[in-house]
């Protein structure tokens, strides 16, 4: 079974010139946009590196020695897109629909809310913004886009909740996320990470759930172990907009301004125009506005005594 995904995919050399390096400005832009939504393509970007680099290394090229880019012709990408389930015909990715994918459809109901469920960023899910403070209980919670939310984490449950491998733990841990119950996913997202401790997504999603345990209380536990999550995701993937955000939105929670304003500024170097740019540009904003209105409270008081 097969799924053609024209919409938005680009071709494979696009994707060529992305990783080369020779892609337009635009073209690098859409393509960055695009990665952040679209685990197939990301793979093909991921699994070229690796193929890449175990070229070299066969060929005896050290790493951060200047070389002589590879030509990739069209069966070379053909091969790699085969090895994450894709097909390249007549330019588009044709995605082999997986139904071993356990988030697939969490993913696809999580895009379809007014707003999204959690705080933190979810690795892979797309851009849905955080509900204003005077909406929380409201009915838009209610809505059938949240309902249909609800009811793709409990088919997820039903279908991988007693499975016993990594990516079958870490899909019911962001399952039980969504839903609101970030105790058992803290648990299940772990128990994966135990199970794979080099997968960045996993940490990242940890670091998610952590954020929620702290809640509005910011409890300074939960959100230490967000930090450490989040800074173990980046040590294994450095550009992972996900964990970028994650470990910026932790720091800020523990009142670490100056170190939050770098991180949000460190994210910007990696997504500098995605819709989840916007919003750390509106909360880099905020925290400018409120570093240079504290001093000034502090001198008015000064000046009453």
């Amino acid at each position: 079974m097969s799924e053609v995904v024209t919409r938005d995919c680009p071709t494979a050399e696009t994707l060529a010139a992305f990783i080369d390096g020779n892609a337009t400005d635009e073209e690098r832009g859409n393509v960055q946009r695009h990665l952040e939504t679209c685990r197939e393509c990301m793979s093909v970007v991921r699994e070229t590196a690796a193929f890449e680099r175990e070229e070299l290394s066969a060929r005896g090229v050290e790493e951060g020695e200047s070389v002589v880019p590879m030509r990739r012709t069209p069966a070379w990408w053909m091969a790699v897109a085969a090895g994450v389930g894709i097909a390249v015909v007549g330019g588009y990715a044709i995605r082999q629909v997986r139904p071993s994918d356990p988030l697939r459809e969490l993913y696809a109901a999580a895009a379809k809310v007014e707003y999204r469920p959690v705080e933190g960023r979810v690795h892979g899910m797309e851009f849905r913004p955080m509900a204003p403070v005077e909406r929380s209980g409201s009915p838009s919670e209610q809505s059938p886009a949240a309902l249909k939310l609800r009811g793709a984490a409990g088919e997820l449950l039903e279908k991988a909740g007693t499975a016993g491998d990594a990516s079958s733990m870490h899909a019911v841990g962001v399952a039980r996320l969504v839903t609101g119950d970030e105790w058992e996913a803290v648990q299940q997202i772990e128990a994966a990470i135990a199970k794979d401790q080099s997968n960045a997504a996993f940490w990242n999603d940890l670091a998610v759930a952590r954020l929620r345990q702290a809640g509005s209380r910011r409890d300074r536990q939960a959100l230490e172990l967000a930090l450490t999550a989040a800074g173990r995701a980046l040590e294994i993937q450095p550009r992972l907009a996900e964990a970028a955000f994650n470990r910026a939105l932790a720091l800020e929670a523990l009142g670490r301004q100056d170190d939050a304003e770098v991180a949000y500024r460190d994210y910007l170097k990696i997504d500098a125009s995605s819709e989840w740019s916007g919003e750390v540009r509106d909360r880099l904003s905020r925290m400018l506005r409120q570093s240079a209105v504290i001093p000034l409270i502090s001198r008015i008081s000064e000046s009453m005594v």
